[in-house]
């Protein structure tokens, strides 16, 4: 859960504006200042509704690797943008977004429909090759509501909806696209195995970081630091990122 508050920057002199957080993980959002810009109407949106509504860039926000989120940020404040992103009323989204409802999410044909679309869209006809980065989550389709909708947004909305229904805090972007690919009724490889007995089993945990320690030119895990974010197959099977496996 978020502690710290946004805080928005106005930059005239480039006409972008820079809604930042501090807490970990979350994401920083620049958007145009053109013609059309409401101080008001930015400060009262959702993070939907910033992506979704101001065609807002975003950049995940990580203390322990600032360096690439100041790169990130200079990035998308001074580059031009790779194309012109059309921009939704508020208010016609506002009414929209409630038609992708429970019924909505649990209904197979909508949720294979849907995938298919995002998975064309990054050149693929199997959805089960979506995944969970910029290429992908950046991407707007026309989903089966007959809403244009990017696929962060998409899965913000399927989140939403099934938090409410089970009461679950931490469902994350993936959880979320296994869950949908499930729905619509494609095989996908089982949930993580790596649960409260995995960790406390002490060879287990030994034999993973002595993994992330060869890979980052290591001869002692103690030399691991949260920063790492390299790849390793944990107990011979599941292949995890240090921050994951961290978290």
């Amino acid at each position: 859960m978020r502690e710290s508050s946004y805080v928005l920057f106005e930059i005239p002199s480039i006409k972008k504006v820079v809604l930042i957080c501090e807490d970990y993980g979350e994401a920083s959002f620049v958007l145009d200042m053109d013609e059309d810009y409401q101080r008001g109407k930015v400060v009262e949106a959702t993070k939907e509704e910033l992506i979704q509504c101001f065609s807002a860039r975003w950049i995940k926000f990580e203390e322990s690797n600032i360096e690439r989120w100041y790169k990130e940020l200079d990035k998308t404040l001074f580059a031009d943008p790779e194309r012109k992103r059309e921009k939704i009323d508020i208010e016609k989204y506002r009414k929209n977004m409630f038609k992708m409802d429970k019924a909505y999410f649990e209904n197979a044909k909508n949720i294979k429909t849907d995938l298919e679309e995002y998975s064309k869209k990054v050149g693929s006809n199997d959805p089960r090759d979506l995944k969970i980065s910029k290429k992908y989550l950046n991407e707007r389709a026309k989903c089966s509501n007959g809403e244009e909708v990017f696929f962060l947004t998409f899965l913000i909305r399927a989140k939403n909806v099934f938090k409410r229904e089970n009461n679950k805090e931490n469902f994350t972007n993936a959880d979320m696209l296994k869950k949908l690919l499930l729905i619509a009724g494609y095989v996908v490889e089982e949930y993580s195995m790596m649960d409260k007995s995995y960790f406390e089993n002490i060879k287990n945990v030994q034999n993973d970081l002595e993994e992330y320690a060869k890979i980052a030119g290591h001869d002692n895990p103690i030399k691991l630091f949260i920063g790492f974010n390299e790849g390793v197959k944990c107990n011979k099977s599941e292949v995890v990122k240090f921050h994951t496996y961290f978290k």
